[in-house]
């Protein structure tokens, strides 16, 4: 199982601060992580790599007695998977909230923003696929109302925003911090 975490953006460079006190995360024994390196990637705009999340390494090295397996601490303003960031996306979303057709919300999308129809069209279809798994961690914690069969997709939406405000991030990436799950799990 490819384990993860989230971050607050800004704490990236201090996830893993006390690194020999952690247990790791698939054999829970304390003391055998070390820093593996970064996950990088284009953040959308522009040519230069960022970091988007941090690798750890429990060491079966030398006498050491790690599983050997590695995990990753993302940012929680990226998604997983996806070139998009979550402010793209959930710009997205929250244009498909009000009302319009996918193709609108597209168009909706501010200029500076390099990603095609069909990468939108793709987030869209894994969005709603997972939609029972992102609606049972909402229900389980958030008072979440009965909604109409038909319209699930949008109420999910103006749920994510009422529930998970949070100003400097918004509802995607607060949802990834909280639940320390991918948004849309690979």
């Amino acid at each position: 199982m490819y384990v993860t975490a989230f971050v607050h953006p800004a704490g990236l460079d201090h996830a893993g601060e006390n690194l020999k006190l952690l247990p790791c995360p698939h054999c829970r024994r304390v003391g055998m992580l070390i820093h593996h390196g970064y996950v990088w990637g284009r953040p959308g705009i522009g040519p230069e790599r960022t970091r988007r999340a941090r690798r750890f390494f429990c060491s079966n090295r030398r006498r050491r007695h790690g599983c050997g397996r590695t995990f990753s601490v993302y940012r929680a303003d990226v998604l997983p998977g996806f070139s998009l960031t979550t402010s793209v996306a959930w710009l997205f979303l929250s244009a498909v909230a009000t009302g319009a057709s996918l193709e609108m919300s597209y168009l909706t999308l501010p200029a500076d923003v390099p990603f095609s129809w069909s990468t939108l069209l793709r987030f869209w279809r894994r969005f709603r696929r997972h939609l029972p798994a992102i609606r049972s961690r909402l229900v389980d914690n958030c008072r979440l109302q009965a909604v109409a069969p038909t319209d699930v997709t949008r109420e999910t939406i103006r749920h994510l925003t009422r529930h998970l405000h949070d100003p400097p991030l918004n509802p995607v990436a607060v949802f990834q911090l909280r639940f320390h799950k991918p948004f849309l799990s690979p």
